[in-house]
């Protein structure tokens, strides 16, 4: 009897232990979790980069990873965050420049390109060649496509290649003459139409592109040529060449033109089409200067791929970007996003 009444007093403490837990599973108890942790990192960062821009050092931030870990370390105690930051919008302080060009063009490119500096900060272009034919590392990790002297050639099997390249966020830049009727990559891509007639002006003109959006390619490569470069704008015979074509922007939108003929307005040798697409005559057939190798550069720059360069985001359990716009306006006026991530690695 004494066994059988242990027994009993086993299987009802079972059952209470078997009642608990379905209760703890079907009815749990109410918990809060604080998401202070979290909160705190929005905050971190916002008061960074507040406080960065406050005391002016914010552009600096934005471009140099060194700086800006230094001053997280000197204004953020917890010793565990993990940080990275990118920019959206502005040009980048390293651009590589895939470069379908002779070698003595890629001498003068990297000539033209060396030393600049825009509001304060050193802009730095490495080459890489590439043919047109294949889809190759260098094309792949470019910031800009150059085509430079292919007006006689037909373009046209190509395409698909182009129009590839532009899915991404990299521009074409194109340097030609043409003595002969364009192909469809010349249309369809560069947006140009030729005329049967050459030019015989001996003096051009840099057009102002309309007032509107400030974003345009047209208006950021005028800006750039103006503001952002420092030499004189005056660009003689720029366009003159007397086997060149008179090329126009295929749809008639004339506000595509940067620099078109003093006598005549519709005639360009400078046309920007869509968003990152541009052609200009081949300069470097006749007599040039500082103006016209600057106007290159500045269209470079102004297709050049803009978008956030980081590969990948840290590994980390929790973390957040803080997106904040600013202005610089010391060379020219720049706007983009900069975005500061701050996590916890566990």
């Amino acid at each position: 009897m004494r066994n059988k009444g242990f027994a009993n007093v086993i299987e009802m403490i079972m059952v209470v232990i078997v009642l608990y837990i379905a209760f703890s599973i079907f009815f749990p108890g109410f918990s809060y979790k604080s998401k202070w942790a979290d909160a705190l990192l929005s905050l971190n960062a916002r008061d960074v980069i507040i406080t960065s821009d406050r005391i002016g050092r914010l552009y600096d931030y934005s471009f140099n990873q060194g700086a800006l870990q230094d001053f997280l370390a000197n204004s953020i105690s917890n010793e565990n965050l993990i940080s990275w930051s990118d920019t959206d919008g502005a040009i980048k302080n390293q651009i590589i420049i895939a470069c379908n060009c002779t070698n003595q063009q890629m001498v003068n490119l990297n000539t033209w390109m060396n030393g600049l500096i825009i509001n304060g900060r050193q802009i730095t272009a490495t080459q890489c060649y590439t043919n047109l034919e294949t889809v190759n590392p260098c094309i792949i990790s470019s910031d800009v496509l150059v085509i430079w002297g292919q007006g006689q050639k037909n373009l046209s099997d190509i395409e698909s290649i182009l129009r590839e390249y532009l899915k991404g966020d990299g521009g074409i830049v194109e340097i030609a003459n043409f003595s002969s009727n364009i192909d469809s990559v010349q249309k369809n891509i560069f947006g140009l139409k030729n005329d049967t007639w050459g030019i015989s002006s001996n003096s051009d003109t840099v057009i102002p592109p309309p007032l509107g959006d400030a974003n345009a390619f047209t208006y950021q490569a005028y800006k750039i040529y103006t503001k952002g470069l420092k030499g004189n704008s005056t660009m003689p015979e720029f366009c003159y060449h007397s086997t060149t074509k008179r090329i126009t922007p295929f749809d008639g939108d004339n506000s595509k033109i940067l620099v078109s003929v003093a006598t005549d307005p519709t005639a360009a040798c400078v046309i920007l089409n869509g968003t990152r697409v541009a052609w200009m005559s081949d300069f470097t057939n006749g007599n040039y200067d500082f103006n016209h190798t600057k106007m290159l550069v500045s269209i470079i720059l102004a297709a050049s791929n803009k978008r956030p360069s980081s590969s990948s985001t840290p590994a980390m359990s929790t973390g957040f970007m803080t997106p904040y716009i600013n202005v610089k306006n010391t060379d020219m006026y720049e706007v983009y996003e900069f975005d500061l991530g701050l996590g916890y690695p566990y």
